[in-house]
């Protein structure tokens, strides 16, 4: 395996904690010796300066419309006492990811940075079922889901608008037309 060098001009340079351009390195790899003109040299730290921020301009944002959701999850008018989880996926490519959050044993959930527009959100829970189960040669627990079954194929669509900042989800254990 052979090992990745600097040119010398740009490891002294390093070694003197002095900014490296990489217009530098290629120029003084295209010029093999010949001394730089002084006028490109500063054209290539203006043009740097000025590209710098538009480089790192995204880093780190969100480039999406969202909204910051609390709620209540519920079945047939009763608060969901089991643990469970609420993914929020946006219908359109491009408006958002994603956004995963924990359900208490309250009902109660908050979520971050829900993409506005219609949202599918899907809810699960579980519950032991009270049966036991071999797994990999050990005894446990069974956990079946603690919501009513047409929950578990898909979700429900809901249209998050700019501003909301509650959606509280009522499940019925009748499936709905």
């Amino acid at each position: 395996m052979q090992r990745a060098t600097l040119p010398p001009v740009a490891a002294f340079r390093l070694q003197q904690h002095v900014a490296v351009l990489p217009c530098d390195i290629l120029k003084e790899k295209i010029n093999l010796g010949k001394k730089a003109n002084p006028m490109r040299k500063n054209h290539c730290v203006l043009l740097t300066i000025l590209l710098l921020p538009l480089v790192s301009a995204g880093c780190n944002q969100v480039r999406y419309d969202y909204t910051n959701l609390t709620g209540k999850v519920s079945v047939d008018g009763t608060a969901l006492t089991t643990e469970g989880s609420i993914t929020f996926y946006p219908q359109d490519a491009g408006k958002g990811k994603g956004v995963f959050t924990p359900i208490g044993t309250d009902g109660f959930y908050k979520a971050e940075k829900v993409p506005l527009g219609k949202t599918l959100v899907k809810v699960t829970s579980t519950r032991k079922s009270g049966k036991k189960v071999i797994v990999f040669g050990q005894e446990m627990d069974e956990f079946v889901s603690a919501l009513p079954e047409h929950y578990n194929q898909g979700g429900i669509w809901y249209d998050i608008s700019a501003g909301q900042t509650e959606l509280n989800i009522e499940l019925t254990s009748k499936p709905q037309p």
